[in-house]
């Protein structure tokens, strides 16, 4: 398997704050089952913005130190770009690293406020001939006050990424949205999202499992093993049409179990 989104590299923005800590996430992805990882350190103007070149440095230096150690393990590039005005120029001004060298850009929106302006910068995006990534839509309030804003960015074309460590907690607001966009056929990557050894970590196990038994070999298989290869190959992706059936497990009556009871 391969991550497509992750704060691996070390002393860049909130993620790993070491090259220590980085080795040990790494230990963790191979753990987990994985191979490699897009590499995804934040473009976020006021907040992180490192440089392409310390992106880059940062790569070399954890590469070397995994072939020092002997740990096969490979990592690609990217960032996760905050929508804001100035990310079109962003892109014009070739400031923000496209995934593992493809057509992909992993975007993401605020988490509380209202990105009333976010369609108008994707559709630009798309009109550059970019292919942008919504990632852990889950975790956005405007997929609980509106959805439907997120069907019609869906509908336009932009695949979704789901955060593994949202399948966590039953109780959260995040399990339950991470659900209904898998259940409604939504989503097209799954993603650890890993910022250090401890929190939001590579270690999704459990999660994955609960994915292969909840939507079964086909859909496991192309989500979440085969659509990260088609990304860094520059391929399509597919999307399905929404899934607006809701199933409803149907209970079973008192009278009913006790008539079971007595054939049985």
């Amino acid at each position: 398997m391969i991550d497509i989104h992750s704060h691996l590299l070390p002393n860049l923005d909130d993620g790993s704050q070491s090259l220590k800590e980085s080795i040990e996430i790494v230990k963790l992805y191979k753990k987990n089952g994985y191979i490699g990882v897009i590499a995804t350190p934040h473009h976020y103007n006021e907040k992180y913005l490192p440089l392409k070149s310390e992106i880059i440095e940062s790569k070399k230096l954890l590469d070397k130190e995994l072939r020092d150690r002997g740990i096969d393990f490979t990592i690609y590039l990217g960032n996760e770009v905050f929508l804001d005005e100035k990310t079109i120029t962003s892109l014009k001004e070739e400031k923000i690293i496209l995934m593992a060298d493809s057509k992909y850009i992993l975007i993401e929106l605020p988490l509380h406020n209202n990105p009333n302006y976010a369609k108008d910068i994707i559709f630009q995006i798309q009109l550059m001939g970019y292919r942008p990534i919504l990632a852990h839509v889950e975790r956005y309030e405007i997929t609980k006050s509106n959805f439907k804003f997120i069907e019609d960015l869906y509908k336009s074309g932009v695949p979704i990424q789901i955060n593994l460590n949202s399948l966590k907690r039953e109780s959260s607001t995040d399990y339950k949205l991470a659900n209904k966009l898998i259940e409604k056929r939504m989503v097209q990557f799954v993603a650890t999202d890993t910022h250090s050894a401890e929190i939001r970590n590579p270690e999704v196990k459990t999660e994955l499992e609960y994915l292969r038994k909840k939507m079964g070999e086909h859909w496991f298989n192309e989500v979440v093993i085969e659509n990260p290869y088609k990304l860094i190959e520059n391929k399509s992706i597919k999307r399905e049409i929404i899934n607006n059936k809701t199933q409803h497990k149907k209970k079973e009556s008192f009278l009913s179990k006790l008539f079971k009871g007595w054939r049985n």
